[in-house]
């Protein structure tokens, strides 16, 4: 496929000038010099794999290595992104400047509500670049770095914005608790969790009230929940255990209370709640 369109288009290679031919025998015999047979009819040789090839070995040898939820978004990428685009296309001729006017094609500027924001590109150049440089540690393609059109920006590579159009809205006390006192106690529940400690939200809907430490005003990170599946902390920092302020311990003494789930092992939360006692009597 012609990286500038994605249309295929017969592959040729370049043998030599006519006149240093005098015979047709003498061209082919060149040919076989030059191994040009083989760089055409085994696409997986040095610097002639396709990018779709590239992806493979990448999603067969590293990707399983990575965390459920990178798997998943990376995975995504590579198969509705850019193995569609780039699939077809020897990967050492796709050119820093034809991936750059894709991806600003598929932006938010370009597309309006469908398109796009720019983290999410700069997320498909670094998938992209993860998969070059596994490329190249296999041998695939050549080492040097002109072969990779995603190298960083300032060696020629393409450019990608970095930044979001997003805008943080400051709310006052006021504003904050109003919210607060307008969602229902479950999800308020959790979004005082989650402000307090910083934990993720995979992490906070997976605790337990085993992981609850009184005692020492902590809580302990044992496991996530992702995608109705529980699994285990996305990193070793994340089994660390974090701090519990002695507000939250009030408000989940409360939360508690209000619940059927109360044993050890049942997760802290829940839709159950215990009847009527409700939330009146609890604040």
């Amino acid at each position: 496929m012609r990286p500038e369109d994605g249309q295929r288009v017969e592959r040729t290679l370049f043998v030599g000038n006519v006149i240093d031919f005098p015979t047709e025998s003498a061209a082919w015999a060149e040919v076989d010099r030059l191994h040009l047979t083989e760089k055409i009819n085994q696409p997986d040789r040095l610097g002639k794999a396709s990018f779709a090839q590239t992806a493979r070995r990448y999603v067969e040898n590293e990707l399983p290595s990575l965390a459920d939820t990178t798997q998943y978004c990376y995975g995504h990428i590579i198969d509705d992104y850019l193995v569609p685009r780039w699939g077809g296309c020897y990967a050492v001729e796709i050119k820093p400047n034809d991936v750059e006017r894709w991806r600003n094609s598929l932006s938010k500027e370009a597309k309006g509500e469908d398109g796009l924001e720019w983290p999410t590109l700069r997320k498909m150049r670094n998938v992209m670049n993860l998969i070059y440089a596994h490329a190249q540690r296999q041998g695939l393609i050549p080492e040097d770095l002109k072969y990779n059109p995603v190298r960083p920006a300032g060696l020629g590579g393409a450019r990608c914005k970095c930044t979001s159009d997003y805008e943080a809205l400051i709310l006052s006390p006021a504003q904050t608790f109003l919210i607060l006192n307008l969602v229902a106690i479950l999800e308020r529940t959790l979004i005082l969790l989650i402000a307090v400690t910083g934990l993720r939200i995979s992490e906070a809907v997976g605790l337990q009230w085993r992981d609850i430490d009184d005692e020492n005003s902590q809580i302990n990170v044992r496991r996530r929940w992702i995608r109705g599946n529980v699994d285990k902390p996305k990193s070793k920092a994340s089994k660390a255990p974090v701090a519990m302020a002695r507000l939250l311990a009030e408000w989940l003494r409360a939360w508690k209370a209000c619940t059927r789930n109360q044993k050890i092992g049942s997760l802290l939360l829940s839709r159950r709640m215990a009847g009527r006692r409700g939330w009146a009597t609890c604040w």
